[in-house]
């Protein structure tokens, strides 16, 4: 959550200043990700990808000046994952009726590769082009290494600091106005607003009786705890064959196409029913850690509003 939290303040603007949380617009209800802007799963994933694309150009642009080509690439693995738009809209019930967990049912993921245009730049250089187009990028090596590295694998901290990549890098960090102490502040809360959700009486009597619910339904233990993922992959490994219990195995025979229509509909159904009695025993968490999410978040939004402002307008 935290890092989510990071990503949004990087992302957001807004107008700072106001004195009181009347004053700024603060009308008791909304919830702290409202006040944050935190964005959906796709939101997030473009706005990494549009900075990323920034620090790209700018690399680009800066090794122009310098008089070598570089071609902008955002490297699709780079970037946060999207939701497979199959669940998008969809409640938890109904991912789980329709997709399960999404591993036998919805289609084999396959990451998108694209090689980087820029090492077919490099390929045809001289090998003192290559270390002039290097410390271009990059900056002067620091320290020599009896590895053999790719370039794109030899770290930043073992070159100079005066180069395209850091330059770019460092115009796309936003300047922070709110002391650090501010932030620090702001963090610390947080950290405790999260703790006091999670230990909350009414949350760990919830939490506790979830393992009773998988238990009674029939869901194995993983070291002692009932795991009806794990159980979902332990089955699928007796209908299939499959030489180990693990997501991947199942994602490639999948992908691959090695398992027989009568075994893949019934590792479905399988995947089916056991992610909906987790829905089924997690439903009654889920409402009490989300009534008490909104009752301490209200709380922690009274008492800390104009901070939540300073910090997220700050950055």
């Amino acid at each position: 959550m935290k890092a989510i939290l990071i990503v949004v303040l990087f992302a957001s603007s807004a107008c700072a200043g106001s004195t009181s949380p009347t004053d700024a617009g603060y009308d008791g209800e909304a919830s702290l990700n409202e006040v944050l802007g935190t964005p959906s799963r796709s939101e997030l994933r473009q706005r990494v990808e549009n900075v990323q694309r920034k620090v790209q150009q700018d690399i680009a642009d800066c090794m122009l000046a310098k008089g070598f080509d570089y071609i902008a690439w955002v490297d699709p693995a780079s970037l946060p994952p999207a939701p497979a738009p199959e669940i998008e809209g969809l409640s938890n019930a109904e991912i789980a009726e329709q997709f399960g967990w999404g591993i036998s049912t919805l289609p084999a993921s396959q990451p998108e590769i694209i090689p980087n245009p820029n090492e077919a730049i490099r390929a045809s250089l001289t090998d003192q082009e290559l270390e002039a187009y290097n410390t271009a990028l990059r900056g002067p090596l620091q320290q020599s290494s009896d590895d053999e590295l790719p370039f794109y694998e030899v770290s930043t901290a073992t070159r100079g600091a005066d180069n395209c990549e850091q330059s770019a890098f460092d115009a796309s960090l936003p300047s922070e106005t709110a002391p650090q102490a501010k932030l620090e502040e702001f963090y610390a809360l947080f950290d405790d607003l999260q703790t006091r959700i999670e230990q909350h009486p009414d949350v760990a009597t919830a939490y506790a009786e979830i393992e009773g619910c998988m238990t009674a339904s029939g869901i194995a233990t993983t070291e002692g705890v009932a795991d009806p993922i794990q159980h979902f992959l332990a089955e699928a490994t007796a209908i299939t064959g499959l030489e180990d219990n693990s997501y991947e195995s199942l994602e490639n025979a999948k992908a691959i196409g090695t398992l027989s229509p009568t075994d893949l509909q019934q590792v479905r159904n399988l995947e089916r029913t056991l992610a909906t009695t987790e829905v089924d025993c997690t439903s009654d968490y889920e409402a009490v850690y989300t009534s008490t999410q909104q009752t301490l978040e209200q709380d922690f939004l009274d008492e800390n509003y104009l901070l939540v402002l300073e910090v997220r307008d700050s950055i």
